[in-house]
């Protein structure tokens, strides 16, 4: 018998509820299930410290409210993958684009 891979999970924050749904749709898709999804950056914190899931996704503005978000996010959960979503990649903050491990633009195809 097969032995099944464990089970991931993500928090995605982001304020827009389409956006929400949408990320739960394409990494559910990717066998990962959503822990928690927040609203805010602050709301993303709380969650990740509850949950210590293996990936987190913020948009850009989640990123920045608090601005220690992401600081306090690698404390909780230092090995989670930490993407950025951003409306424009070339124009994303060098402090968020350093602190992710990746940065993804909004209107990025299926695959990014």
């Amino acid at each position: 018998m097969e032995a099944r891979p464990p089970k991931r999970f993500a928090v995605v924050a982001d304020g827009r509820s389409l956006m929400r749904d949408l990320l739960r749709y394409l990494l559910e898709q990717q066998g990962i299930d959503i822990a928690s999804e927040a609203l805010t950056g602050a709301a993303a914190v709380e969650a990740v410290a509850e949950h210590r899931p293996d990936v987190v996704i913020l948009h850009e503005a989640a990123a920045m409210d608090p601005p220690d978000a992401i600081g306090r996010i690698r404390t909780s959960a230092p090995e989670a993958t930490l993407v950025i979503l951003t409306a424009d990649r070339s124009s994303t903050l060098p402090t968020l684009r350093s602190a992710a491990d990746a940065v993804v633009e909004e209107g990025a195809g299926r695959q990014d």
